[in-house]
């Protein structure tokens, strides 16, 4: 099994909270954004991943039109 480390988890979690909520100057939608940060070491919960599922899916939404 391949361990994802938390520092790769938030990096992807800031990009898509970058994208979907207030963002910085002419970046982010405005959108409520589900997932967040978890502090290294810890173990990333499948509710976790979760809520950074639903957060891609919201962006893919805003930017297709189309539920993937």
């Amino acid at each position: 099994m391949v361990d994802i480390l938390a520092s790769d988890y938030n990096t992807l979690q800031q990009r898509v909270a970058n994208l979907l909520g207030t963002g910085t100057a002419t970046f982010g939608y405005g959108q409520t954004v589900q997932s967040s940060a978890v502090f290294q070491g810890n173990t990333i919960l499948a509710s976790q991943w979760d809520n950074l599922a639903t957060d891609i899916k919201s962006v893919y939404i805003h930017q297709t039109g189309n539920s993937p």
